[in-house]
């Protein structure tokens, strides 16, 4: 797998209320973490977690899926929220004691997380959320000479693409096992599954900038997957988000789709990523969802129905 390094230029439209309505976050969430502890998700916290989340679905990584994306963003979700709660505590603005910072608590020091020629540099560097996610997921190669620095020159600190199981492991081991907290920490890890699960599932729909651009969480960087604030949003009116069946502009509609040469509104292509592989979950790998021709809500030339091959039975019940 080919690892690119984190760009430090990297930046993101800071919080604020304006930024949360435009991005279509309107109120706080009310989630249940795994020990049965109810924990409020502010419009801030939903709207840093959901910068992390588009920047890791507009990565370009050789060999990574959408659907490998999601687990990414559940990891990195974890470890956010249980680092920083999704950075929102004041105190990951400053290094701790073991000169830890920003949304993941990454060190500052010279020779580490951030190639900057003083830590303050760094401390700078570490607080750009697209910066800090990137660096947690593909490690960093130290580039900067320090004595107590992480290792020489060249020496890369492993992100989660390090770990070999990460495609297969329970997110929050994948986040413990990068991040190496204290073990007696481990549960309170676990406990965000459920909390980042409803998160993920929450930032769907909603359009953050990051880096200049912006996109439907939900989709997938590339083509006509990408989007300008405001063109396009759930929480407008009407079926189709405001358009007929039938006539929803190409230029919001996704060409990519497993595959395949076809348009869906992104949103769409989706949730239909998502149903095909339940629906193979659901026939231990039989079966196939499928695009066929057939009205859909896009231009008439690139219509398309929804069909789903059977799948045989084992004693009265789907294998």
């Amino acid at each position: 797998m080919s690892v690119i390094n984190a760009d430090p230029a990297m930046r993101h439209t800071p919080y604020s209320e304006a930024a949360a309505a435009a991005a279509g976050i309107t109120t706080d969430l009310r989630l249940k973490k795994l020990n049965g502890a109810s924990v409020t998700v502010t419009k801030e916290a939903q709207y840093n977690a959901a910068v992390m989340v588009t920047t890791i679905r507009n990565a370009n990584w050789p060999g990574v899926s959408a659907a490998d994306k999601d687990r990414l963003a559940l990891i990195a979700l974890i470890t956010m929220a249980q680092e920083s709660t999704f950075y929102t505590n004041a105190s990951a603005l400053n290094p701790d004691e073991n000169e830890d910072a920003g949304p993941f608590q990454q060190r500052t020091k010279v020779g580490w997380y951030a190639d900057g020629a003083t830590q303050a540099e760094n401390v700078q560097i570490l607080q750009s959320i697209p910066y800090a996610t990137l660096t947690f997921i593909e490690g960093h190669k130290v580039a900067v000479k320090a004595s107590g620095g992480a290792g020489p020159v060249g020496y890369r600190i492993p992100g989660v693409f390090a770990k070999k199981e990460w495609r297969t492991a329970e997110p929050w081991r994948t986040s413990v096992a990068v991040q190496v907290p204290a073990k007696w920490t481990y549960p309170m890890s676990e406990a965000w599954t459920p909390v980042a699960q409803a998160l993920l599932a929450a930032i769907d729909g909603t359009v953050v900038p990051v880096d200049g651009g912006s996109n439907l969480a939900g989709c997938w960087g590339g083509g006509n997957a990408q989007f300008t604030t405001g063109t396009l949003s759930l929480v407008e009116p009407g079926p189709w988000g405001g358009h007929s069946s039938g006539d929803i502009p190409s230029g919001l509609c996704d060409a990519r789709v497993a595959g395949r040469s076809v348009q869906l509104r992104c949103d769409a292509a989706k949730s239909l990523e998502v149903l095909a592989e339940e629906y193979k979950r659901f026939g231990n790998g039989a079966g196939e969802v499928r695009l066929a021709a057939g009205p859909n809500g896009c231009p008439a030339s690139t219509r398309h129905k929804l069909v789903a091959d059977s799948m045989p039975r084992s004693g009265g019940a789907w294998r």
